[in-house]
Order: C-alpha cells, then sequence, then structure tokens
C-alpha cells in the first residue's frame, strides 16, 4: 500500500508540473501527458487488486516519474550557463531557417515512390482490397487474421518500415516548403504523398498508424498559425472531443463492431487498461521466473555478447501463454512502454537510468527546437510526436532508431539550417 501512495503522490507532483508548464507546447510536456493517460489514474483502475507484482510496478512507475522529471532538470543545468537560460532565444529576435531544396525533393522522390511500389507493386494495398470487397461481412477475427499476414513483398518490405518516419518528417517539410515557395505542382504531389502515408497505415489494419499521422498533421497546421507554441485551451477541448468522436467509428471500422457502446468501451480499455496489463506480464516474469538480462534483451549488445538466437522479451512473455510454434497465430507481440525492457535487462537501475536519457533526450530536443520556432520546426516537432507514442509501447532503442527521435532530428539539422538571428528594434 505504501507504494501505491508514494505514486499516488508522484502523479500529483507530475499534474502540478504540467499545471505549471504544460501549456507550452514541448515534447516532455506531451510526453508526460501521454504517460498520465495511460500509466496514471488508469494503473490503479487496472491494479485494484494489491499484490507482490503490482507493489513493485508501483515503485519503478515512482521511479520513472521522479527519473523524468530529474532527467529535464539535468538536461537544463548541462544547457544553460548561469543567468542565461532567460536568454537563449530573447524575445526581440527572428530566427530564419533554410532547407537544402536538393535533398529534400531527393528524399521526397525516394520515400514517394517507395510507398508507391509498396503499396501498388509489393502487395501492401490488399489487406484494405479484401476488407472494402468484403462488404462488412468480416468478423473481428478475420481482420486480426489480416493484420498478422500483412506483408510487403520483395526487396521493398525488408526497407519501407524504417522509411515510415521519415516519411512522415519529409511530408511536412515540403508543406513548409513548397507553400514557402510556392511551388504548386510540388505541392499537389505532397497532398497525394500524404494520402499515400494514410493508405499505407490504413492497409496494414492497425488503427493507430492512419489516425495518428492526421493528428501530427493537424498538430503541425496548428503550429504554423501559433508561432509562440502554446496551447490554445479552447481549440485543445474542442479537438480532445472531436478526436475521442473519430476514434468511435474508426474502431467499429476496423473490428467490425456494430455496437457503439461496446466500441466506445473496447477504445477505452485499449488506451487504459491494455496498456498495463502488458506492463503487468513484464514485473510477473521477471524476475521471479526469469534472471534480469543485464543488456541481452537489447540487439546490438547481444549480438556482441550473447550466444544463440536472439529473443526480445515481448517473445519471451507470449512464450508463457503460446506454443513457439503458434506465435505468429493472431496473439500479437505485447509491447509495453520503454520501463519495461529496461526493467527486463537492468531491474530498478535500469528503470532509473532509462527514465533519465528519455527526461534528458526531450528536453534537448525541446532546447534544440527553440531555434527553429519556424515551419521548419513546426515539421519536426509534429512528426516526433508519433515518437512519444513509441517511447509508450516499445523499448527505448526502438524509439531512438525506427521511432525517429534520435534520427528524425539527426535528418533534420542534416537538412536545414538557420540564418543568424536579427534583432528587431524596439
Amino acid at each position: 500500500m505504501v507504494f501505491y501512495i508514494t505514486y499516488g503522490i508522484s502523479l500529483i507532483l507530475l499534474s502540478y508540473y504540467l499545471y505549471k508548464n504544460g501549456k507550452r507546447i514541448e515534447l516532455f510536456n506531451i510526453f508526460l501527458m501521454l504517460f498520465f493517460v495511460f500509466f496514471g489514474p488508469a494503473f490503479f483502475i487496472f491494479n485494484s487488486t494489491i499484490d507482490d507484482v503490482s507493489t513493485t510496478e508501483a515503485l519503478c512507475l515512482t521511479l520513472t516519474v521522479i527519473s523524468l522529471l530529474g532527467g529535464s532538470i539535468l538536461c537544463n543545468s548541462v544547457i544553460y550557463k548561469p543567468r542565461q537560460e532567460n536568454v537563449l532565444i530573447s524575445s526581440n529576435q527572428t530566427v530564419e531557417s533554410f532547407i537544402n531544396p536538393n535533398a529534400l525533393l531527393l528524399l521526397f522522390a525516394l520515400t514517394f515512390l517507395l510507398f508507391y511500389l509498396a503499396l501498388f507493386q509489393y502487395g501492401g494495398i490488399n489487406n484494405m482490397l479484401i476488407v472494402l470487397s468484403s462488404g462488412g461481412d468480416l468478423t473481428p477475427d478475420d481482420l486480426k487474421g489480416l493484420r498478422f499476414d500483412f506483408k510487403v513483398d520483395g526487396w521493398v518490405g525488408s526497407i519501407i518500415g524504417y522509411f515510415e518516419t521519415i516519411g512522415i518528417l519529409i511530408s511536412m517539410l515540403m508543406f513548409s516548403y513548397t507553400i514557402q515557395k510556392r511551388r504548386k505542382l510540388l505541392l499537389f504531389l505532397n497532398v497525394i504523398f500524404c494520402f499515400l502515408i494514410i493508405l499505407w497505415g490504413a492497409s496494414t489494419l492497425h488503427k493507430a498508424i492512419a489516425f495518428f499521422y492526421i493528428i501530427q498533421l493537424l498538430l503541425f497546421f496548428y503550429l504554423l498559425n501559433n508561432m509562440d507554441w502554446m496551447w490554445n485551451t479552447k481549440i485543445v477541448l474542442i479537438s480532445s472531443i472531436v478526436v475521442f468522436v473519430l476514434i468511435i467509428p474508426i474502431y467499429m471500422l476496423l473490428t467490425s463492431d456494430d455496437n457503439l457502446g461496446d466500441a466506445a468501451t473496447a477504445a477505452l480499455e485499449r488506451i487504459t487498461a491494455e496498456p498495463n496489463r502488458v506492463l503487468r506480464e513484464y514485473f510477473i516474469w521477471w524476475p521471479d521466473h526469469f534472471p534480469h538480462k543485464h543488456g541481452l534483451n537489447i540487439r546490438p549488445i547481444h549480438a556482441i555478447l550473447g550466444n544463440g538466437e536472439f529473443e526480445p522479451a515481448y517473445k519471451t512473455v507470449v512464450y508463457q501463454y503460446v506454443p513457439s510454434d503458434e506465435l505468429n497465430m493472431l496473439v500479437g507481440t505485447w509491447p509495453a512502454i520503454f520501463i519495461a525492457d529496461a526493467w527486463v535487462d537492468f531491474s530498478y537501475f535500469g528503470v532509473f537510468l532509462f527514465s533519465i536519457i528519455v527526461g534528458f533526450t526531450l528536453r534537448f530536443i525541446d532546447v534544440f527546437l527553440k531555434y527553429y520556432k519556424n515551419s521548419y520546426g513546426a515539421a519536426l516537432f509534429a512528426a516526433l510526436v508519433g515518437s512519444l507514442f513509441t517511447l509508450i509501447e516499445n523499448a527505448l532503442l526502438t524509439a531512438f532508431l525506427t521511432g525517429g527521435l534520435i534520427i528524425l532530428p539527426v535528418l533534420f539539422k542534416i537538412l536545414v539550417k538557420n540564418k543568424e538571428s536579427k534583432a528587431i528594434a524596439d
């Protein structure tokens, strides 16, 4: 019980932090909001019965909140020199950016071609065609089977997954560039590219991909009209209601659930109960049934120091319920928030260290983006919001690489440069 109370207090601390700072549009703030939604009150509802597993989990979640905030504070102390924090970018400066058009157009053409080939030449569109031709007769199990059978053939299939997050960034940078330069043909092609990305997400039959990309586009255009990067409370409330209203019919469409109430309940459980159910599995099996892996759950480390075939923790969890020869039969992968894999590898120290790294990294990117409060910076910010969701349901290394949390800022820095800041006369 004491650790439940401690976690409750840490959530109050988190809520107070968001109350004081949450109006600023920052990646760190948005991640804290997501953490609160998925693992705040939802944790207590799901773990209403207190046992050894939920007690350990509550302690780790408390450690996560404190370490995230600590990582942010550590980043501030490293980046800002004394008495200079408030003059990092003063209010009497404008920051102009320019982009390398040749590199941008080359990346745009490459990703456009890859998405086109993946969908129309290598089988990516097949699932969507099956759903559309079914006349609504597919059962939820049929749809689940299609999701697990989804694949893109050939060489495109082996690389298209790495271009999902890159494509999202490129599409928004192209909006910035084409609108600024008034390139109508390129703008038209970019709109087609956006539809290709949405169609790609819908064709996988995973409900979140296309939906979140649309949310990212809306956030991008919101930032274009709010260069102070502050939330408008009224717009946020209206948008939240609209988003929730849209979730239900999308969920019904992709699950063949024809009952509005059941669909709403199922969608709410997917947001709150399911993340906590999956996270609990990792605390059930480690270390009571399996020893901590001491880094061998991280693929590059396993490749250097490990023996045998690499088996990620989520597969180990699934193996406890489903025989290995049936792993690919409609059971999923059960991924969890990044602290799950941190716990599997390094116990409490891993939760502490990985959370410090996340807090530091998000704060560092937010500071970096202060130099790019323009249309290009808005594109990077909106693209990185998708990386925050990757942190909620995947390991840290996955979020950094395929999730784009490190890859996208590096790519952005290669493409976009800032001109000298110019003082504006008072």
